[in-house]
C-alpha cells in the first residue's frame, strides 16, 4: 500500500470517526434539549399558577385588602343595622318628629361617608384587584347607593308625617332584602381576597 493510499485510508477513518462523534454529540444534545424544554415548560406552568411577588408587594396587597375589608364591613353594617332592617325599632322609639329626623340624618350621613370612602379605596387600588373582585365591589356599591337613596325617601315620609308616601311597604321589603344581600357580598369578597393572598408566592 502506497503512502497516498495509507493517508487516504487514514483520512477516511478520521472522517468516519468525526461523523460518528458528531452524531453521538447531536443525540446527546437533543436529549439534553428535550429535558431542558420539559423543565422550562414545567416551571412556566408553576409560574402561571402562582403569583411571585416580593415581601414588600405582598405586605402592600395584604394591607390594602384589609382596608377594603374594613370599609366593606362598615358599609354592610350600616345597611344591615342602621338603615332599613331596624328602622322601626330605632326610629319609632323616638317620641318627637325632630328627634326622629335628627337620628335618621345621623345614620344617613355615616352611611354616605362610609360609602364614599369605600369607593375611594376601591378606585385607588383597582390595579391590584381581579375582575371578579371589581364586579363584586361594584355590585355592593350599587346596592348601597339604592339603600341610601331609599333611606332619603323614608326620611321624607317621616318629615311629612305620612307612612308610605315615598317608600311603600313593598319598597321597604325590597330595600331590606338588599341590605341583607350586602352581607353576602361582603363574605364573597372576603373569600376572593383570601384565595388571592394564598396564591401569592413570596420571593426573597
Amino acid at each position: 500500500m502506497t503512502k497516498y493510499e495509507i493517508l487516504t485510508t487514514l483520512i477516511s477513518s478520521v472522517s468516519i470517526l468525526v461523523a460518528v462523534g458528531s452524531l453521538i454529540w447531536n443525540i446527546i444534545n437533543s436529549i439534553k434539549n428535550r429535558k431542558l424544554q420539559k423543565e422550562i415548560a414545567s416551571m412556566n406552568g408553576k409560574i402561571e399558577k402562582s403569583n411571585y411577588v416580593s415581601k414588600v408587594v405582598f405586605d402592600t396587597i395584604f394591607l390594602q385588602f384589609q382596608k377594603i375589608s374594613k370599609s366593606l364591613f362598615e358599609n354592610y353594617n350600616n345597611a344591615a343595622v342602621r338603615l332599613f332592617p331596624i328602622l322601626e325599632q330605632t326610629i319609632c322609639m323616638i317620641p318627637d318628629k325632630e328627634g326622629k329626623i335628627k337620628k335618621m340624618l345621623e345614620f344617613h350621613g355615616k352611611s354616605q361617608n362610609d360609602l364614599n370612602e369605600l369607593i375611594s379605596i376601591t378606585q385607588v387600588n383597582r390595579f391590584m384587584l381581579t375582575e371578579a373582585m371589581v364586579n363584586k365591589l361594584e355590585t355592593f356599591e350599587n346596592l348601597m347607593k339604592q339603600i341610601i337613596d331609599g333611606y332619603e325617601n323614608k326620611m321624607r315620609d317621616v318629615s311629612t308625617g305620612s307612612l308610605y308616601e315615598y317608600v311603600s311597604r313593598e319598597d321597604e321589603r325590597e330595600l331590606t332584602e338588599k341590605a341583607n344581600e350586602t352581607m353576602k357580598i361582603f363574605k364573597d369578597v372576603e373569600a376572593l381576597f383570601e384565595d388571592y393572598i394564598e396564591s401569592l408566592q413570596i420571593i426573597s
